[in-house]
């Protein structure tokens, strides 16, 4: 029998690792570092299986931001003739490459934690097992991808274009904004996914949507002023702008945006963590 301390829903479900000691900002922080081993675990199974049988295996993680920064640089470079920011071609070409990868990462991660919960229905059915690490880990093996496609890119830039500025080194600086808005929608859209699979159908529009909405493709710059105001409300807005920034160098970068974002997200990651959790309770009836 478990010890009082890992009982995380009083008087319902007994989960392994994670706490309830009523403050769900501490609780969702040290659960992921409790269960960190648990988490890289089920990271691993889940990579392996999605790349298993195919040709290339896990190539397609950078095969597919490439493809796709192919297409957009065709449309924007060649059909549009966009330069962010007075880059060179090389220049704007690895910057959307960035861009498109971390756009990647936050579609996936969104997308695959819509049937987290029915895709490990024989997990969710057994009462210790720690439903509160299945986002992460969504989020985790998307992060692998990212991390390679990245390197890529910076191996890319070094080597057909030139040393990168030195505000590359501010890179990693972008990525707590985005990984929390990216856990946040994750827990959200992963209890909405338990209870309907209509979310796994709407997703895919809303996704493409908020992509074409968000500075992933164009710099904020071209949007014309009567619309910028939707930029203004985007919280993935300011982390896809400080990349542009940061990457094109001797820009001005929106840190004062950037932070804003940083802790509504972190607030919100709290705040989806909790109504999980609240509502995991009732994953196995619903299965």
């Amino acid at each position: 029998m478990q010890s009082e301390k890992h009982v995380s829903l009083p008087r319902s479900r007994r989960e392994i690792g994670y706490r309830n000691t009523g403050l769900a900002s501490f609780d969702l922080f040290a659960g992921l570092v409790a269960n960190w081993s648990f988490i890289s675990a089920v990271a691993r199974r889940d990579l392996m299986a999605k790349y298993k049988g195919a040709f290339i295996g896990i190539l397609w993680m950078v095969g597919t931001p490439a493809a796709l920064a192919l297409a957009y640089g065709f449309m924007i470079l060649g059909v549009f003739n966009v330069r962010g920011g007075g880059q060179s071609v090389g220049a704007t070409f690895v910057t959307l490459w960035f861009c498109v990868s971390l756009w990647q990462f936050f579609s996936e991660s969104i997308g695959r934690s819509a049937s987290v919960v029915s895709d490990n229905a024989s997990l969710v059915k057994r009462s210790p097992y720690p439903l509160a690490a299945l986002p992460p880990a969504v989020v985790l093996t998307s992060s692998i991808g990212l991390a390679v496609s990245m390197l890529l890119g910076i191996t890319t830039q070094c080597v057909y274009i030139g040393i990168p500025p030195l505000t590359w080194l501010l890179l990693p600086l972008v990525l707590p904004s985005l990984f929390l808005i990216t856990l946040a929608c994750s827990y959200f859209v992963a209890t909405l996914g338990a209870f309907s699979k209509d979310i796994r159908y709407v997703l895919p529009l809303g996704l493409t949507v908020c992509m074409l909405m968000t500075p992933v493709l164009y710099g904020s710059g071209s949007v014309p002023p009567s619309l910028r105001f939707i930029a203004e409300y985007n919280p993935l807005a300011p982390p896809f702008e400080t990349v542009r920034a940061i990457m094109a160098g001797g820009r001005p970068v929106p840190w004062t945006a950037l932070g804003v974002v940083t802790l509504v997200s972190f607030i919100a990651a709290v705040l989806s963590f909790a109504f999980y959790r609240s509502k995991s309770v009732e994953f196995a009836d619903v299965l």
